[in-house]
């Protein structure tokens, strides 16, 4: 088997042609085919540098000790080199699942959505081209999230950030009111501004951003909240939450309104030109360039007294989803 050297790797990664098997049988896969690399940076210790610098940040973070590690790696070896370098990481930690899942006693119905991830990151892992995970990649911060346990699968196109909280600059966004409404929340509702589980939207998982799924996973948040009495409730920040959108994508209004209707507050951030809302409906296109339609991210706070009030309201067991009285027709999101 040959082996690349530092200052090929370019060359070297795209001609690999990854094989499926066993995570073991793909990681030995990549390790011979960089086994110099991985001599001079142990995966390990790469993992423990992760847990050290940031196993208590949100998914986006990344320490200057990580950064400084990568671009070591993308010195010696090319961008390419670190994308496998990540995938073989993301396989040890897949391994060690179940010795890293202890501290955050998960519910069954989320190991499981763990292994149906885990099942879809393999494959992705041993049969996709390079330039599947590269490290500046949304779909790979979400997975390597997953697989760090930084995040957990939420279910339908969800993952959850362990360690969110909002930015109390928001305030200071909507005017006198919106201070004060932020403020009282701030004070007695949520009683600061972390930490609070953040929902975001997997692009491999799309496909699943209906109603039905949607209140499936804030049950099992509310699930989470139950075994994690210190999460103060839930957050996000989106175009979608708009209260323009029940308007101009109809189909789209449940994702604001049933969370609205049972305690979770919303707060103006600003205009979001470049964050999907033009690139996904002809239709708010076409308002847009009619003059009509301004794409804006909402901040929602559900305090988590209310959400898990919501859960009993709408199942007769109130942290075991899927099961949902729904309030309005599933429906997915608008093209």
């Amino acid at each position: 088997m040959n082996t690349v050297k530092a200052g090929a790797a370019h060359t070297a990664v795209t001609s690999i042609a990854p094989v499926p098997g066993s995570r073991r049988a793909v990681s030995d896969h990549f390790r011979e085919h960089f086994s110099a690399m991985f001599d001079e940076y142990p995966i390990d210790s790469y993992i423990r540098l992760l847990d050290e610098t940031g196993s208590d940040k949100s998914m986006y973070y990344s320490a200057p000790e990580v950064r400084a590690h990568w671009q070591s790696i993308v010195a010696k070896w090319g961008d390419e080199a670190l994308e496998i370098y990540h995938r073989v990481t993301m396989l040890e930690l897949m391994q060690g699942f179940e010795a890293r899942a202890v501290k955050h006693n998960y519910p069954n119905s989320i190991i499981q959505l763990f292994h149906q991830n885990f099942a879809r990151i393999e494959k992705n892992i041993a049969t996709g081209p390079v330039g599947t995970y590269p490290h500046h990649g949304d779909n790979f911060i979400k997975d390597f999230s997953l697989c760090r346990q930084t995040a957990f699968p939420g279910g339908g196109a969800w993952v959850v950030d362990h360690a969110g909280g909002f930015s109390r600059k928001f305030m200071f966004q909507g005017g006198l009111g919106q201070f004060l409404r932020m403020a009282r929340l701030y004070l007695f509702a949520t009683r600061g501004h972390r930490p609070l589980y953040s929902m975001h939207i997997h692009n491999e998982l799309s496909q699943g951003h209906t109603l039905e799924e949607r209140q499936a996973c804030h049950l099992r948040i509310v699930e989470m909240m139950a075994r994690h009495p210190e999460i103060k409730g839930m957050y996000g920040i989106s175009w979608l939450t708009d209260p323009l959108i029940p308007k101009v994508s109809p189909r789209l209004r449940w994702v604001r309104e049933i969370p609205e209707a049972n305690g979770c507050e919303y707060f103006r951030v600003g205009i979001d030109i470049e964050g999907g809302a033009l690139t996904r409906s002809t239709t708010r296109r076409r308002l847009f360039e009619e003059g009509k339609y301004m794409p804006t991210k909402y901040l929602s706070i559900w305090p988590r007294k209310k959400m898990m009030a919501w859960a009993r309201r709408v199942t007769s067991q109130p942290y075991a989803p899927p099961r949902v009285k729904h309030h309005i027709a599933p429906t997915s999101v608008a093209k």
